[in-house]
C-alpha cells in the first residue's frame, strides 16, 4: 500500500479539516460531540495508526510470501532430480512408474500425457462451443487446465506423497545429502510452516483492512460520514458562499470499499 491511496487521502484531508475547524476558535461549537475538536482529533489519531498498521502487516506479508516462494521454487527441480537419482539407482519398473506419476503432477502436467485425439477433441469442442453448436448435456468438456497441481497445498500433497513412495523404495539410496530421504522430510517441513505462515499472514492482513474500512466506511460515525457532516454544519453556521465553506468544500472525503 502506498500514501497515494484513497484512504490515505481521507485520513490527510480530515487532518486538514480539523486545523479549519481549530482556526474557527468559539464559532465552531457544533452540539454533537462527535464533530467536536477532541473527537475529530481522536478519529485522526486512529486512523493514522490504523493505516501504518496495515503498512506494516502488508510489507510483513510480502515478506512471508517471499519467503514461500524461494523455498517452492526450486521443488520442479528437486522432484527431476529424484527421478534421475532414482532411474540411476535402478529402482523397479513399478517404484519408477509411481514416482513418475507423481512427479508429473508437481511439474503442473498430467500424470498421463494427453493424447492426439484428445486434443482433436479438444478443439473441436472448443470450436463448437464457441458456435453455439454443442448441444448434447452429456458430453464432458475437456479442460487443458483440469489438471493443474500448482497451489501450494496441492504441491505440498504431491511432494508429501513422493516422499512416502521414496521411504517405501528400497533401492532409492542416493548420496547426495539433499536427495537423502531425511533431506526431503526436512524440506517438506519447512514447506509446510512456510505455506501455514502465509495463509495466517493473508488472515492477519485482510483483519486490518476490514479494521480500516469499518473505521473509514461502515461504522456509526466512520471518518467519512464525519467529515461529511462536519462540512454540513460549517455550511450551516457560516453559509454555503462563505470563505469557510469553500476552504471545506475542496477538501473530498470518499468512500473506497468494494
Amino acid at each position: 500500500m502506498t500514501i497515494k491511496t484513497g484512504h490515505f487521502m481521507n485520513m490527510t484531508n480530515l487532518e486538514k479539516l480539523i486545523i479549519i475547524c481549530i482556526s474557527y476558535d468559539s464559532l465552531y461549537n457544533p452540539s454533537k460531540t462527535t464533530y467536536s475538536i477532541s473527537e475529530l482529533e481522536l478519529l485522526s489519531a486512529n486512523s493514522k495508526s490504523i493505516l501504518a498498521d496495515i503498512v506494516a502487516k502488508d510489507l510483513q506479508n510480502g515478506k512471508d510470501t517471499n519467503e514461500r516462494e524461494l523455498l517452492f521454487n526450486n521443488l520442479k527441480q528437486l522432484s527431476t532430480r529424484i527421478i534421475m537419482s532414482a532411474k540411476s539407482i535402478g529402482v523397479t519398473k513399478v517404484h519408477l512408474d509411481d514416482l513418475t506419476f507423481l512427479h508429473r503432477k508437481i511439474q503442473g502436467r498430467r500424470a498421463v500425457a494427453i493424447t492426439e485425439d484428445e486434443k482433436n477433441l479438444m478443439a473441436l469442442q472448443l470450436k463448437e462451443k464457441a458456435a453455439g453448436t454443442l448441444v448434447d448435456p452429456n458430453v464432458k468438456l475437456l479442460k487443458k487446465n483440469s489438471v493443474s497441481q500448482q497451489s501450494y497445498e496441492r504441491m505440498i500433497d504431491n511432494f508429501s506423497k513422493l516422499i512416502e513412495l521414496v521411504k517405501v523404495t528400497p533401492e532409492y539410496l542416493p548420496n547426495e545429502v539433499d536427495l537423502k530421504t531425511s533431506a526431503l522430510i526436512t524440506k517438506l517441513a519447512a514447506m509446510v510452516l512456510a505455506n501455514k505462515i502465509v495463509l495466517k499472514s493473508n488472515i492477519v492482513l485482510a483483519k486490518a483492512k476490514y479494521d480500516r474500512d469499518n473505521m473509514f466506511y461502515l461504522q456509526e460515525n466512520n471518518l467519512v460520514d464525519t467529515a461529511l457532516a462536519v462540512k454540513n454544519y460549517t455550511r450551516s453556521v457560516f453559509g454555503a458562499k462563505s470563505i469557510q465553506n469553500k476552504q471545506l468544500s475542496a477538501l473530498l472525503f470518499k468512500k473506497f470499499i468494494k
